[in-house]
């Protein structure tokens, strides 16, 4: 892949993320984002889809990114979150506003499930928190969640529902995970049919460990959507949460 090429698929993923509409070559060129002519940026597309990442739905429509196209997105998100430090202030400072009287109450599990309800509407996805030593698991989202446009489609949204499921059924496997990775700060972020359910094709899991040393407990924190999420936005608000917890 040129780099041309990576600027483009880049802006097909952002385009899309933001619309979640299939993206033409021509709706391309007229953001004027590339001095590319129709014909040039359609060859363009072609090629991405060639090297499998993107995907036509219809013959007569744009293009939408793959699994594959989501992955190139997540692993280049952390690097460029980093450089983005105006935007992380921005986030950060609005974040911890919406939060400051939240951190400043005593019990525990309550102060984490509002926690989630922030992050669940600056996201506009489910957030699942699970705390292996007590055996519980809350869930903050749901209604902001199901207002995204995917789940107009009752499939879509039992597919969801389903995968759910099967996911607070697996958070064994996920403290598996952690507890063979040597930082255990990382954000493990599952795309697509990388998750393992055959209900999760068209979802994506950011999933962090979260340590609270005033109560000496550990929670796994899942932040769940469609795959047209914000990747850098969601990750951001999850280191900063994480920060939260352990302050």
């Amino acid at each position: 892949m040129t780099e041309r090429q990576k600027e483009i698929l880049y802006k097909i993923i952002q385009e899309y993320i933001h619309s979640a509409m299939p993206i033409s070559s021509g709706y391309l060129t007229s953001k004027n984002d590339f001095d590319l002519s129709s014909a040039t940026m359609r060859n363009e597309m072609n090629a991405l889809e060639d090297l499998g990442f993107l995907d036509q739905v219809h013959i007569s429509s744009g293009r939408i990114p793959t699994d594959k196209a989501y992955r190139f997105f997540v692993n280049q998100s952390l690097a460029i979150a980093n450089q983005s430090e105006a935007e992380n202030q921005v986030l950060k400072k609005q974040f911890l506003k919406d939060v400051e009287n939240i951190l400043m109450k005593h019990n525990f599990f309550k102060k984490v499930k509002e926690l989630a309800g922030k992050m669940a509407e600056a996201s506009n996805s489910l957030v699942l928190i699970y705390f292996p030593h007590d055996n519980l698991i809350l869930h903050e989202g749901w209604d902001k969640v199901l207002l995204e446009p995917e789940f107009n489609d009752p499939d879509y949204t039992k597919s969801f529902i389903k995968m759910i499921s099967k996911l607070e059924k697996s958070m064994d496997k996920i403290i598996n995970v952690y507890q063979k990775m040597e930082d255990p700060n990382e954000i493990l972020v599952y795309i697509g049919k990388e998750i393992g359910f055959s209900e999760a094709k068209n979802f994506s899991i950011l999933i962090s460990k979260c340590s609270a040393q005033e109560q000496d407990k550990t929670s796994y924190l899942s932040l769940i959507g469609p795959k047209r999420m914000s990747y850098q936005k969601n990750i951001r608000l999850i280191e900063i949460a994480n920060k939260c917890l352990k302050q």
